[in-house]
């Protein structure tokens, strides 16, 4: 169900963007140690240490999305199409080997995620999963290569146990096990009206045990929510 919130007399504006490249920052924890991606850059807090930008040679040197994922740091590398890894539980050593790109149809990565140990290598113009393969270690899912890229890398979210996200055809997709599935049909012509939908954020929020994902586009001054039912 997709319903209209609002008309924005204000556009909502969910957090300050902090990063050179528009995108907020986003964090990644093994339990001791808290690495963000602020600034294109990735900054370690640990309880031990001062707070300290990655500087390992081998690192990303510019970073928009950071996950923890079975005992490794990932990080993007804006404008490729490949994410690096950490060593193995080893926030400070990168190795310049320690990569892996999204293949199927190469297309330079705006964001990485993960849930349910998969790792969603999002682009503008296509998606694909991988997974911790106990090897390489990290491969790509077979039959995982999603046609659909994002519009707006902030509104990509989890809700009800399944991304939700803008795509590169500014449709709201939400993946069904990984085929998407649009869900934005009754609110379609306006938001291809929108001049823009770049500057698009969204979150989630449950009320009385409904599952709500709300996004915002404030370039138009409108925001919409969609209440999430499973099928």
């Amino acid at each position: 169900v997709f319903k209209l919130l609002r008309e924005n007399s204000n556009p909502i504006d969910i957090t300050n963007d902090t990063l050179l490249t528009g995108v907020e920052p986003t964090f990644a924890t093994d339990g001791k140690n808290l690495l963000m991606a602020n600034g294109g850059r990735m900054l370690l807090y640990n309880n031990t240490d001062p707070t300290y930008y990655i500087d390992h040679p081998a690192a990303p040197v510019k970073v928009t999305h950071v996950l923890y994922h079975d005992y490794y740091f990932l990080a993007n590398q804006v404008g490729t199409n490949y994410f690096a890894f950490s060593e193995v539980n080893n926030v400070t050593e990168w190795n310049g080997l320690n990569f892996a790109a999204a293949e199927s149809d190469p297309d330079n990565l705006i964001g990485i995620k993960s849930a349910w140990r998969e790792i969603l290598l999002i682009g503008k113009k296509s998606t694909e999963v991988w997974y911790d393969d106990g090897s390489t270690p990290y491969a790509r899912l077979e039959g995982a290569f999603i046609e659909r890229g994002c519009g707006a890398i902030n509104t990509v979210q989890l809700i009800g146990g399944e991304w939700i996200w803008l795509d590169d055809q500014r449709q709201i997709i939400k993946l069904n096990g990984h085929t998407p599935v649009v869900v934005s049909t009754p609110y379609a012509k306006m938001i291809q009206n929108f001049k823009s939908v770049s500057d698009a954020k969204a979150w989630t929020m449950s009320i009385a045990g409904r599952n709500f994902y709300i996004i915002t586009f404030p370039s138009a001054n409108y925001t919409l929510a969609y209440e999430y039912q499973l099928e």
